[in-house]
């Protein structure tokens, strides 16, 4: 994926407030789908359906924000923060 390419769908992923929040629940620790769906519905309103959940997961794990991982332990899918920063310099594009 070219530079400006891989920004634009971090720009893109960042977009919505859904994705925004998803983030900040994250950043306490590894969770699956359900887990966030959960925390994200008792934290913000409007309520948000399973599968929009989903979705904004998989746009930030595409964006490469997140990066979700099989925890053979658990024998489940897990997401998580890919970094704790999230940096763009616009000099280099």
């Amino acid at each position: 994926m070219g530079f400006v390419k891989s920004i634009l769908e971090k720009i893109k992923a960042l977009g919505s407030e859904t994705s925004f929040n998803i983030i900040k629940i994250l950043d306490e620790n590894e969770m699956t789908a359900k887990e966030v769906f959960d925390i994200y519905n008792s934290k913000f309103q409007p309520t948000k359906r399973r599968e929009t959940i989903y979705i904004a997961l998989e746009k930030l794990v595409d964006a490469e924000i997140l990066k979700k991982t099989y925890n053979n332990k658990d024998k489940r899918v897990k997401y998580s923060l890919n970094n704790d920063d999230l940096n763009i310099n616009f000099k280099d594009l």
